[in-house]
């Protein structure tokens, strides 16, 4: 099982000369993660919790490894060389570790790779407890978890948070680095969205998280109708939340939308996710194509080559808005013509008992409405798939989407996917341009 730690160190150990940052952080962090009462129990609950931490943290790791590079697939098995562990301390540190074997074939040349990774952390201050070379090489899910848990803490949390203790009054109460946190929050939320008293079952809802990238974002808001969102829609909401704040604010997605309304969502994967937004800046009022966003700190060590430029593309001209082509001529269209080309189209099923297409298809009405789809020329209006229309031109959309599974999205004549499929387009802003056509 990861675990998780319910205390953070308190800032006053941290920065009233009692013990360095860095150090003081990893000593309390890592004997909190080998401490056994620490670690949830089983159960279904909790692996779900497990889950989502276990996935935010490969996210996490691999928004670091991506600017040199490097990618990893697998927490308990691709850190096993030490190269990956490296380049992770590398990034995180800014700082080079020097030669060490990058091309590592039997397991002495993998562990010497560790163990020097961990005196390199250690020399910057950091101090894992319980875990050695040994564990990782083996992949100790737990430890390695735990490792992560010290290496975030420090590089990721902390690294806004000195400036905001040094104006906390002389004489105040203690109050770690979580509580500090969750008081910048407050701070900039506005009154409808307070208070917010945790990193997990306060975000279920994604109000206060489209709250949060309005207050950071400046004006225009980002999600202009926050506060009246549902907080039965809570996937909807913070899937729309974590796009605005990847294409906008330049924050990764390390959190999905079903992962945040999850009720038991792990607080160090919020908390983590939160503390993105305490030093971002809104990047302009359209979303940012994957290409030009840039992580907020790259490094790249001495003996490592910079990547070379890509050449710039040429600028397309724009076409006409969809509803002012020609249908007939614009462009070639592939297999059966259902009669929805320069039309966007949404099929949903009206006598379906399952809850669940039916709160699919509440979620995907929300999210097209939110983008204002629902107001342009080229939207026809939800078409029920079991209301007047022959058994002919039904067989022919299910042959044509290759599923029954409603509700799907058809654009220009065209399937796009179902519901899922499609939120998976939004939160990777690929559906911002297939809206454009």
């Amino acid at each position: 099982q990861p675990y998780v730690t319910n205390q953070q160190p308190t800032l006053p150990e941290l920065f009233e000369g009692k013990m360095s940052m860095q150090k003081g952080v990893a000593e309390l962090a890592a004997k909190q993660a080998a401490d056994p009462s620490k670690v949830k129990s089983s159960g279904t609950e909790d692996k779900a919790w497990a889950d989502i931490q276990t996935k935010t943290f490969l996210k996490w790791t691999n928004s670091k490894l991506e600017t040199v590079g490097a990618t990893i697939k697998d927490l308990e098995k691709d850190f096993d060389t030490g190269v990956n562990l490296i380049k992770l301390l590398e990034v995180c540190s800014g700082k080079s570790m020097g030669k060490y074997n990058k091309n590592p074939s039997m397991k002495p040349h993998c562990l010497e790779n560790l163990t020097n990774a961990i005196k390199f952390a250690e020399k910057d201050g950091l101090t894992f407890v319980n875990i050695g070379p040994g564990d990782i090489y083996d992949g100790n899910a737990k430890l390695i978890l735990g490792l992560l848990w010290t290496i975030i803490y420090n590089y990721q949390v902390l690294v806004n948070l000195k400036a905001a203790a040094a104006n906390q009054p002389k004489g105040a109460p203690k109050v770690n680095a979580k509580d500090l946190l969750l008081e910048w929050v407050n701070s900039v939320l506005p009154a409808w969205a307070k208070p917010v008293t945790n990193f997990s079952s306060d975000w279920n809802s994604g109000r206060v998280l489209c709250a949060l990238c309005n207050a950071v974002g400046g004006k225009p808001e980002l999600v202009p109708n926050a506060e009246q969102m549902k907080p039965e829609d809570g996937v909807a909401n913070n899937t729309e939340g974590v796009s605005k704040a990847r294409d906008f604010l330049n924050i990764p997605r390390l959190l999905d939308g079903e992962d945040l309304a999850n009720p038991n969502v792990d607080d160090k994967s919020v908390m983590m996710y939160v503390s993105y937004f305490k030093d971002a800046k809104r990047v302009g009022d359209k979303p940012a194509a994957a290409a030009e966003r840039k992580p907020s700190r790259v490094f790249t060590p001495q003996e490592e080559p910079k990547p070379a430029a890509s050449p710039k593309k040429e600028e397309k001209k724009a076409l006409p808005p969809p509803w002012e082509r020609d249908r007939n001529t614009w462009r070639a269209y592939k297999g059966e013509d259902l009669g929805g080309r320069c039309k966007i189209r949404v099929y949903y099923s009206t006598t379906t008992h399952d809850q669940k297409i039916r709160s699919n298809f509440k979620a995907l009405q929300d999210l097209l409405e939110r983008e204002n789809v629902h107001k342009r020329p080229d939207f026809e209006y939800w078409i029920p798939i079991d209301v007047d229309m022959t058994k002919e031109l039904r067989d022919k959309i299910f042959a044509k989407a290759g599923t029954r599974i409603t509700p799907m999205l058809f654009i220009d004549d065209e399937y796009v996917g179902d519901f899922a499929k499609v939120m998976e387009l939004n939160e990777s802003g690929e559906l911002h341009e297939l809206l454009k056509y």
